[in-house]
């Protein structure tokens, strides 16, 4: 591959190109729109072993007149319900005093009689259990038991709860037919954790054909009978990207309220982000930061980054960047590769992260070995410009080109130019592999402004190279 014979002309446009790579990689970010994790696993929550209060199962109708026994007839049930009745709200009365031990020893008493909840409440006590670290493979098996005890006896919670650890290796062979049927049945007679798991189920198209719309509908139906919270996130979050349902922000908006109402840590950030964009006044931002603000203190991460994010965005003088750079830091340290980036930025503006440039070159390195291609670009520029630095081609192509390997469109468009600067012979030297990069900075985002300046100039470049031949 041959090095362009106009390289002089080109470091001319390359020059006109600095501002503009230096402002693209030290503007603030705005603020994320929404969780970009994928709709969350469906997952059976922890809970206190308390199920919903039903009443016992009808008593069958006896015809008026007998048939005639083809057989003699079976014994009397040796089941006295009304003692397992009895077992099952001494369980409860245990519960309310605080002596959680007492009531599980209650339920498994009561679950001997054949009391359905009981039963499903020995399998959460030997799930909790079970998950514990070095516990026997046994109590595994049990767990599954208790819970297909109490589906057989007519609780539809406990056919979803099984059906869920059918799904998991982890709980012995998957059965994943077996498990649908179980989640199916359950969703018919209106079990919301039962519509939740076969939601997941549909959307991920994992053992069934993906079905985004009854996905959907199935986590729809979740919340509003269940008010299941993660159902309501991921119904909220389908509405927003328009997976499978028309894309409906008011929708979106009324589902993250009650996710976030029904304990979820993703639908109150998502909320958030919803009113720090959505909804511009300072009462609404003071309602956005308070609740990513919680999030953070709950060790959501992402609530932290945003929090960083928005401060940033809303930056007043009298802010204090304390609480931003603070809550950036958490999720820098927790191998959020955006967050620091934010904190590289803000060291190298001299805001609130002390150490200048130094600093900021240290969170950059750090952003990208997380994975985060804009901080892979930050550092490729900061060797490409010279900017405090020994400029060095070489050492801006390894940065870059790993940015543009984590999917990150400048970073491809600052390769192109690196590999323009690299010496003659150089094995990524020369016109047609910068064409590559740029090509593939294109195929990432077309829209990318440097992407589009880095085209605009290579298209310059060849005319002037075609106008020039003889």
């Amino acid at each position: 591959m041959q090095r362009p014979a106009t390289i002089s002309s080109a470091r001319v446009w390359q020059e006109r190109l600095r501002g503009l790579l230096l402002g693209l990689a030290l503007a603030a970010q705005p603020a994320a729109a929404a969780a970009q994790s994928p709709v969350a696993a469906t997952t059976e929550a922890r809970r206190t072993p308390v199920p919903v209060d039903i009443p016992p199962p009808a008593p069958p109708v006896v015809p008026t007149v007998p048939p005639v026994p083809l057989a003699p007839p079976a014994p009397p049930s040796m089941i006295d319900r009304a003692r397992g009745l009895e077992l099952y709200q001494q369980a409860h009365d245990a519960m309310s005093a605080k002596l959680p031990d007492l009531a599980n020893m209650r339920f498994a008493e009561a679950c001997r009689f054949d009391e359905m909840r009981s039963c499903f409440n020995v399998g959460l006590d030997l799930e909790a259990r079970a998950t514990k670290p070095a516990a026997p493979a046994s109590l595994r098996r049990e767990t599954v038991s208790a819970y297909g005890l109490s589906c057989r006896l007519g609780f539809d919670r406990g056919c979803a709860a099984q059906g869920r650890l059918l799904l998991d290796k982890a709980w012995g062979e998957p059965q994943p037919e077996r498990a649908v049927r179980l989640f199916e049945q359950s969703c018919r007679r209106n079990e919301p954790e039962a519509c939740e798991q076969l939601a997941g189920v549909l959307y991920l198209g994992d053992p069934l054909r993906q079905d985004l719309p009854r996905a959907a509908e199935l986590f729809r139906q979740a919340c509003d009978r269940g008010r299941l919270p993660l159902s309501c996130f991921n119904y909220g979050l389908m509405a927003e990207r328009g997976r499978g349902i028309a894309r409906d922000m008011t929708a979106a908006l009324a589902y993250y309220r009650q996710a976030c109402r029904n304990g979820s840590l993703a639908g109150c950030h998502n909320l958030a982000v919803q009113y720090a964009e959505e909804l511009k006044t300072s009462e609404r931002i003071l309602v956005a930061r308070n609740l990513l603000r919680s999030g953070c203190e709950r060790n959501y991460i992402a609530s932290c980054t945003t929090l960083g994010q928005l401060y940033r965005q809303h930056f007043e003088p009298r802010d204090d960047p304390a609480e931003a750079v603070a809550a950036l830091a958490k999720a820098c340290s927790s191998k959020d590769g955006l967050a620091c980036r934010i904190l590289g930025n803000m060291a190298h503006e001299r805001v609130g992260v002390p150490g200048g440039d130094r600093a900021a070159n240290v969170f950059y390195d750090r952003s990208c070995k997380l994975g985060y291609g804009p901080g892979c670009y930050n550092l490729g520029l900061v060797y490409w410009s010279g900017y405090k630095v020994r400029a060095n081609a070489e050492t801006a192509m390894a940065w870059f080109g790993e940015g543009c390997r984590l999917r990150s469109a400048s970073s491809c468009a600052g390769a192109y130019l690196a590999t323009l600067n690299l010496p003659a012979g150089h094995p990524l030297a020369g016109q047609d592999m910068a064409a590559r990069w740029l090509a593939q900075g294109q195929a990432i985002d077309p829209a990318n402004d440097l992407v589009k300046s880095v085209q605009e100039a290579f298209e310059s470049q060849a005319a002037k190279a075609k106008t020039a031949k003889p």
